[in-house]
């Protein structure tokens, strides 16, 4: 299985083992935070798209983000084809239990991740959509390199109201460099 190891956190794809956990955290309201949709889905229909694509294919995929150290579960990237006429991928991200924000895990996950793309698909641009008024996840944008395109208008609706969109995007010439990212395990030899 092909994983991207940095420091803090390992990228990986999804395997089968991985799909009642994640169906789990995925549909767990209480800690998905007042910017993620809330909605629900069954674990039936994870399986079936899961036995269909592996959940990763030219249009569309996810990895899930690991804690290097400890091997658990943190959350997920992923990646979309936004509009059909528009060159490059959208991509998002999603840390699945409150404790885990705000400790620099997605900022991590998010540059391998987004080095990965550039590095393995001829891409012009990736871009990113955050609801206005998610600091977090705007602060995680910028750190990572992405740059403030504009404000589509009540673009979403979300709980009951229409929001709008900041959307964000970076260059293949202002991505990080794959190799840059990447961690080698130091082995210990004996003297």
């Amino acid at each position: 299985m092909h994983m991207l190891r940095g420091h803090r956190v390992t990228l990986r794809p999804i395997c089968e083992e991985d799909l009642s956990l994640l169906w789990r955290l995925g549909n767990d309201i209480n800690a998905k935070g007042s910017y993620w949709p809330a909605e629900l889905y069954t674990e039936t229909e994870l399986k079936q798209k899961f036995n269909e694509h592996g959940l990763w294919q030219d249009t569309a995929g996810t990895m899930l983000i690991i804690d290097a150290q400890t091997d658990r579960l943190l959350g997920e990237l992923y990646y979309f084809k936004g509009l059909l006429y528009q060159a490059g991928l959208e991509v998002g991200y999603r840390l699945y239990r409150p404790e885990d924000r705000g400790k620099g895990y997605m900022t991590e996950a998010l540059q391998l991740f987004i080095a990965f793309l550039f590095a393995s698909r001829p891409l012009p641009r990736l871009q990113l959509n955050v609801l206005k008024g998610n600091q977090g996840s705007r602060i995680v944008a910028e750190r990572c390199g992405f740059q403030y395109e504009g404000t589509l208008r009540q673009a979403v609706f979300h709980m009951g109201t229409y929001l709008d969109l900041e959307m964000f995007s970076m260059l293949r010439s202002e991505a990080p460099s794959l190799e840059a990212l990447l961690h080698e395990p130091t082995v210990e030899t004996k003297k």
